[in-house]
């Protein structure tokens, strides 16, 4: 076996065990923080925010190949989104790691959009899916808290939801 091709199996085994690593449940925790207070706090520390997810705000990130890696929503406070905003990233779920903490096929979402049949009828809505941390259905307008860490540069966002509870 040439050292070239003994390369390319242990990284490519390196990455099957980081990916086996990956996804499932979170057990991340951070202190809860107020999102108009979110921006101050101390970068790559735990840190949750709690608030709800304006889904018309959604901007997503394409893969190379065309699917959908994840998307990035505006949090607020309240359900009229008044007061401070932030950014939070949420990924696609995925066969490996499930729907844990993760949002299901935005590109089927379609909001405030009115489809159409060929008679011109309104076709039904199909609501955005984000999903918690025990892999349950979020219900639409839910309060949430999303864990996660500041990153290290002056943009205040949420750049990972680590790990997303539903607050009753």
């Amino acid at each position: 076996m040439t050292s070239n091709n003994l390369l390319k199996i242990s990284i490519s085994l390196s990455v099957l065990l980081l990916a086996a690593g990956c996804g499932g449940k979170s057990d991340v925790t951070g202190e809860v923080v107020p999102i108009e207070h979110v921006c101050a706090f101390e970068k790559l520390k735990p840190v949750a925010v709690e608030g709800y997810l304006a889904p018309d705000t959604m901007r997503c990130k394409k893969t190379k190949k065309g699917g959908i890696l994840g998307c990035t929503m505006m949090m607020y406070p309240n359900t009229d989104r008044t007061g401070a905003g932030v950014p939070v990233y949420v990924m696609t779920t995925d066969w490996l790691a499930g729907k844990h903490n993760r949002i299901e096929d935005p590109e089927s979402y379609t909001g405030n959009i009115t489809f159409r049949d060929s008679s011109g009828n309104p076709l039904p809505k199909k609501g955005l899916q984000i999903y918690d941390n025990d892999g349950n259905l979020i219900p639409a307008n839910s309060k949430i808290r999303v864990h996660s860490q500041l990153p290290n540069s002056d943009i205040c966002e949420i750049s990972l939801a680590q790990r997303i509870d539903r607050v009753l």
